[in-house]
């Protein structure tokens, strides 16, 4: 094996671990800071709501730029073989 584990020492170890039983003695925490500890395990920071809250600001405040625009034109890519320039277009 790539572990330099053989088959009959994955036997062993296997029946050994059958025979000791580590899952029934298992407890967990049990003081409350331990218990606070293990509470965050899958904690990541927490910026999630924030982020949210952020990004609605400013598709808001982006809304209330676009809408006061009142421009007759509009910008477009024109992609050509020279490479992408921008082509003003009549929206008219």
């Amino acid at each position: 094996m790539a572990n330099g584990w053989t088959v009959e020492r994955r036997a062993r170890q296997s029946a050994a671990i059958r025979q000791w039983r580590p899952w029934e003695r298992s407890t967990g925490p049990r003081s409350a800071e331990g218990k606070g500890r293990v509470a965050r395990n899958a904690w990541r920071g927490g910026r999630r709501a924030e982020f949210r809250q952020l990004m609605r600001q400013v598709r808001e405040l982006m809304s209330e730029q676009v809408g006061g625009l009142s421009s007759p034109r509009k910008e477009r890519p024109n992609h050509s073989r020279k490479g992408l320039m921008w082509k003003v277009v009549s929206l008219s």
